[in-house]
């Protein structure tokens, strides 16, 4: 298996206050992060490859030139940008590729990154956007008044399905914490409440 030997990376300009607040790979390409920021911008960086290496969905192969010279870095490159409405951090990226979807979630205020920072005393929102453009997908509103989420692992690593393959389009499910109860849901092109989970008590009950 080959290696690079360095990678670098091409961003947009540094702003002061902006940090990476979480990141996800592409499971089946190998070679693209989602990068979530403190402001509420979602980067996606491809890997280009430069002289002897070729890295392409996830296979990394040497070219004839490779004993010749292997000094070329492959680099990150900013394939496509999206800013959420709400301008928060980001602070998780769900990729489901078999149904190219992203579920987003923000809601943290920059200091709210900080360690040690409670997860349950904010209401965040789960936005849908399509992956690998980033645009919001216009028929799906946000899900509001979000504590946490979990969708399906099973359902994140279904392959894409081909045209020629009967493997059929799935949806995928996915639950939600809210303040009063856990909603479950299902998503393909539109998004589907399905029934309410579980009923929290009341607080101090």
């Amino acid at each position: 298996m080959c290696k690079p030997s360095v990678r670098a990376v091409s961003v947009p300009e540094r702003t002061p206050s902006l940090v990476t607040s979480c990141c996800q790979t592409d499971v089946f390409s190998g070679s693209e992060i989602y990068v979530g920021c403190s402001n509420g911008e979602i980067l996606l960086l491809a890997l280009q490859a430069n002289g002897p290496y070729q890295v392409r969905s996830g296979h990394c192969t040497a070219s004839s030139s490779y004993h010749a010279n292997n000094t070329q870095p492959e680099s990150y490159t900013l394939v496509s940008r999206q800013m959420l409405p709400t301008g928060k951090a980001v602070d998780e990226i769900v990729l489901t590729p078999s149904i190219s979807k992203a579920l987003v979630l923000s809601g943290k205020n920059v200091h709210d990154t900080l360690p040690y920072a409670s997860d349950f005393g904010v209401d965040r929102q789960i936005f849908f956007l399509v992956i690998p453009s980033l645009e919001p997908v216009a028929a799906i509103k946000p899900i509001r008044n979000v504590m946490v989420c979990a969708v399906d692992h099973r359902h994140i690593m279904r392959p894409i399905p081909s045209m020629d393959s009967p493997m059929p389009f799935l949806p995928i499910e996915f639950s939600v914490v809210k303040r009063t109860g856990i909603a479950l849901y299902s998503l393909r092109e539109s998004l589907k409440y399905i029934k309410v989970g579980y009923t929290l008590p009341p607080s101090g009950s």
